[in-house]
């Protein structure tokens, strides 16, 4: 993955910080001052979410102040807006490490929601240009709510967004269907997922027309892979996913 992602439960050093709260009443025990406090109150969102930026000149103090809706799914889409404005001024002024801080009273899966959609701004493909820009490197995650669990689920889903994402952009010319075949390969080595992957040959004794038709367009001579993941403890003895 891109961007290094770590857990803490409290930040010790002053550095850039951004507070996740959905109470005015957490902040007291914030690096923020009292005026601060009042300007926040003083321009709460009626819905949805808003972030407050606090230039410090050596590093910039931020607060997102949400209010929770009765249907989770919109809290979420609402945080995962806000993290990607937060993405936006963070690479705009140069910020490559930055604490997300899970307030008292932001349940677990808010504040995944928020780390999710800010890992996964982060992305950028610039492996083919000699002028790279700036770009979030670290995450560090302060809460007491989620666990070390919650961290590896979240580092594996945005991981496996950003595999996808670079074979998306790789051009044909470095991506073709063999090419892609085996990086497939090499991607599950490690997973307990079996892969089989079909030649030209293959596929045309198996009669499965429809790819060897799509492949006509295409110089290279066509694959196809089968992904199987069995788990010991399967409740669907006969599953399949497409």
């Amino acid at each position: 993955m891109q961007v290094t992602l770590k857990k803490s439960i409290s930040n010790g050093s002053i550095d850039n910080v951004v507070v996740l709260c959905n109470s005015l009443s957490v902040l007291d025990n914030c690096p923020i001052s009292t005026e601060e406090i009042k300007y926040i109150g003083d321009n709460l969102p009626s819905a949805g979410a808003k972030l407050y930026v606090f230039n410090r000149l050596e590093y910039f103090t931020m607060v997102c102040y949400y209010n929770s809706s009765d249907k989770a799914l919109e809290t979420h889409q609402t945080l995962r807006t806000e993290a990607k404005k937060l993405h936006g001024i963070l690479v705009e002024n140069n910020i490559s490490e930055v604490s997300v801080v899970g307030s008292e009273g932001v349940s677990a899966d808010d504040f995944l929601a928020y780390s999710e959609a800010l890992i996964l701004s982060s992305y950028t493909f610039d492996k083919y240009k000699t002028k790279k820009g700036s770009k979030l490197d670290n995450i560090t995650l302060v809460s007491e709510t989620i666990q070390q669990g919650d961290i590896d689920k979240l580092m594996n889903i945005c991981s496996s967004v950003f595999a996808c994402r670079d074979w998306v952009n790789e051009p044909i010319a470095e991506l073709n269907a063999e090419t892609f075949a085996n990086v497939l390969q090499e991607h599950c080595n490690g997973l307990e997922i079996k892969t089989t992957v079909l030649n030209q040959q293959q596929i045309e004794a198996l009669g499965m027309g429809g790819i060897l038709a799509v492949n006509k367009g295409s110089q290279d001579e066509a694959r196809f892979v089968v992904l199987e993941w069995k788990p010991g403890n399967a409740v669907n003895t006969q599953p399949i996913a497409l």
